[in-house]
């Protein structure tokens, strides 16, 4: 198969994908967040199999039909502000030789997309939970647990890239 039909194919796959997992989310409420994560490595994979380019056309038109196909359009935001572009975001960090600034780069990514959601999406992250304390003390809370889960995430994702290369990736070569 041609390089640019077998580059087509995949992604538009995976952004099939990353729709139906999208819609789960929609309409289970109390996975939303995990499902928008989950539709986010299907640009991961787009990331290993075609490149970065092909990967953020993946996340774009994602987030463009999850946009407008989505009956609730919470969530979606989560993935387009923070999860669909993550993937590309870790995989360029990784190749930085040194730890310290690839986990300064994708904290700084994730606290600007975090400030962004907790400005803009409250009940997206569950803030009434935490309603009892205010002010800074809330801001703290958050930013803390959320960097946590964080953290959790992003191992959790190079853990899924290795299964991905050692199980799926020559497969499909």
């Amino acid at each position: 198969m041609k390089k640019n039909t077998k580059t087509i194919t995949i992604c538009a796959m995976m952004i099939a994908l990353s729709l139906v997992f999208m819609y789960i989310g929609v309409l289970l409420p109390s996975g939303r967040a995990g499902f928008m994560a989950v539709a986010s490595l299907f640009t991961l994979a787009a990331v290993i199999e075609c490149g970065y380019v092909p990967a953020l056309c993946v996340f774009a038109a994602s987030s463009i039909l999850g946009f407008l196909i989505m009956p609730d359009k919470a969530p979606i935001m989560f993935y387009i502000l923070f999860c669909g572009y993550y993937p590309v975001i870790k995989s360029l960090c990784e190749k930085l030789k040194s730890r310290v600034p690839e986990w300064i780069i994708k904290l700084a990514v994730f606290n600007i997309a975090l400030t962004v959601m907790v400005i803009f999406f409250r009940e997206l992250l569950m803030m009434s939970f935490l309603d009892r304390l205010s002010g800074a003390a809330l801001i703290a809370v958050i930013y803390i647990l959320m960097n946590i889960i964080f953290v959790i995430y992003d191992y959790g994702v190079s853990k899924l890239v290795q299964f991905y290369m050692y199980n799926i990736h020559n497969k499909i070569r």
